[in-house]
């Protein structure tokens, strides 16, 4: 935010920064370890919401066959349980939930299998950037678990195993060094389609950078 500072003194600028940078002093809530690090999951095909939008063709609905709550429930809502991002100030991946999982990334580029009735971890995975975007689960021909596809902040593409959460292949999709991912990838009849976005807005607040 160079342009927004360059009305501040230095005293200022030093006084924000040490309030943006100042430790909340809460420590670093742990999370909950499943007792089974590995699982089952059942084929991506058995769900009608594969990613973020439903299907291949965004339709973004859920018929009245597949869905589990009426209007007549949400009165009756309750919080059932929290999950806490360790260290993190913000959380821009929605979770996909399936087959009684829940796969979400976060800030500091963890990625968590979380357990839907009790919200502990069975495994989690370092994808080494940060993911703010919704994964999406594929069934791939001669594996027998689904594939869980997402992007990170830099421009990489993960596929990762939803049994274990152990990496399965990694592709760096990047033309630009300000390259990134924050849209949610979509999967279509064995392609992966991935939305690039840039962080050029930032690099071209500098009056010497040539866009």
């Amino acid at each position: 935010m160079q342009r927004q500072a360059s009305v501040l003194t230095p005293e200022q600028r030093a006084a924000v920064a040490g309030y943006l940078g100042e430790s909340s002093g809460h420590p670093k809530t742990p999370v909950t370890q499943c007792a089974d690090q590995t699982i089952e999951v059942r084929p991506a095909s058995d769900s009608s919401w594969t990613g973020w939008g439903g299907n291949e063709r965004n339709h973004r609905y859920v018929s009245d066959q597949a869905q589990a709550l009426s209007q007549a429930d949400l009165g009756a809502l309750r919080l059932k349980w929290g999950f806490a991002y360790p260290g993190a100030t913000r959380a821009r991946s929605q979770p996909l939930v399936h087959d009684g999982k829940v796969f979400v990334g976060s800030q500091d580029g963890v990625v968590y299998a979380l357990n839907l009735e009790s919200g502990c971890a069975h495994w989690t995975y370092e994808a080494g950037a940060e993911v703010r975007n919704g994964p999406s689960i594929v069934d791939v021909p001669g594996r027998s678990d689904p594939l869980l596809v997402f992007g990170d902040f830099e421009a990489r593409v993960h596929g990762i195993s939803t049994a274990t959460g152990e990496q399965v292949w990694l592709t760096d999709v990047a033309t630009h060094p300000d390259a990134t991912i924050t849209g949610s990838v979509k999967i279509a009849e064995g392609t992966v389609y991935v939305p690039i976005s840039s962080s050029e807005w930032a690099t071209a607040a500098d009056p010497g950078y040539a866009c």
